[in-house]
Parts: structure tokens; sequence; C-alpha cells
């Protein structure tokens, strides 16, 4: 997997976020089926946290994931069984620091 992400610190309280991830499937063509699908990954976040005190830190995150389309296809004696899968998720994060 490679990532890179950066913040910026705003003012005093607000701190901005934002990242980028490729994750390289571990299973190949060769190697998929309906239990693993997985293609290549790409997922873009943004997010912020915000000091309330010295001791509170509220953040928030979102991140889109983008799977690349994969197809499987298999044959046997029994049948055959063809698909494309595509996925995309979107995922929400809050969380709290508190510090003593």
């Amino acid at each position: 997997a490679y990532a890179i992400g950066t913040a910026y610190r705003l003012d005093q309280q607000w701190v901005l976020r934002a990242g980028v991830l490729f994750d390289q499937s571990p299973t190949s063509n060769t190697g998929r089926s309906p239990r693993t699908p997985t293609g290549d990954r790409e997922v873009f976040s943004v997010g912020a946290g915000y000091e309330v005190t010295p001791q509170l830190t509220l953040d928030v995150a979102y991140s889109y994931l983008q799977e690349e389309s994969v197809d499987v296809s298999r044959a046997n004696a029994l049948g055959s069984y063809s698909a494309t899968y595509q996925s995309h998720a979107n995922l929400l994060g809050v969380g709290a620091t508190y510090r003593f």
C-alpha cells in the first residue's frame, strides 16, 4: 500500500487533514473467486480537528473507498459462473481525545 497525507493548522483551534491511499489487491486475476473478488483500492480522505480546550480535541473524517472493477469466471463439471464485481464505500468517523 502507498499513502500520502497532509495536515494544515488553520489557527490555534482548527486543523484540516487530507490524504490518499492506493492498496494493491493481494489476489491476481487467476486467484480471484466469488469469495475473494477484491481489486485494487483507492481511498480519498478529508477531515478536521477542533481543539475545544487544551485537554479536549474533537475530530471528524470522511473517506471514499473505490475498488477497481474485476471479472470472475469459473467453470467445472457442475457448471459455470461469470460475474463482474464493482464496489465503493463511504466512511464517516467521529472521535474525541481527552488528555490528562
